[in-house]
């Protein structure tokens, strides 16, 4: 702006109202800065606060993740420490078995051991197939990737040996009540 001159320098009224306006314009931009900095420190405050929320979150994530990796840990250790159990405990039942088995069959007469050579074939045929092609006849076996779970399932088709045991049965009803006649 340019200033008319008078007689003692510039007009007065206009440096006046210049001086005015630029008071005016200067104050307008002071606070309107001063609501940009009051809300540029709001919007430092949240994102602050979702900064803290996040760096929570990270580190109930990570001790979720060591305590998932823990626990599968244990898990695995604890599967493995039952498998070895359950195989160990099916080798004493084995050699039980065919300690058991052997005395059994020098008690049986010619016409038993025939018998029980037959139900014998039929259990190792069922026995081939199943190995073969990895299913029971009648259904298919579910594959378990799971120790313990193989462990349950193979109880679950275990015969009871009491009841094989029964005096008052014949091989022969035995074998009929195992379904191998």
């Amino acid at each position: 702006m340019k200033f008319d001159k008078s007689f003692r320098g510039y007009d007065v009224a206009q440096v006046d109202s210049y001086v005015a306006t630029q008071q005016q314009h200067f104050e307008q931009v002071t606070a309107a800065q001063k609501q940009r900095i009051f809300e540029l420190s709001d919007q430092n405050e949240q994102l602050k606060s979702q900064l803290l929320q996040y760096q929570l979150d990270e580190k109930a994530i990570k001790e979720s993740l060591i305590e998932s990796n823990k626990l599968a840990l244990q898990l695995k250790n604890d599967a493995e420490k039952y498998s070895r159990v359950v195989l160990q405990r099916a080798k004493v039942f084995y050699a039980t078995w065919q300690a058991y088995a052997k005395t059994m069959l020098n008690g049986f007469t010619v016409q038993e051991m025939e018998q029980f050579n037959q139900m014998l074939k039929k259990v190792e045929q069922l026995m081939q197939n199943y190995g073969d092609t990895g299913t029971q006849p009648s259904q298919q076996q579910p594959d378990l990737a799971n120790p313990v779970q193989k462990v349950e399932q193979a109880t679950q088709h275990a015969i009871d040996l009491t009841e094989l045991l029964k005096p008052d049965q014949s091989l022969e009803e035995m074998c009929n009540d195992l379904g191998l006649l």
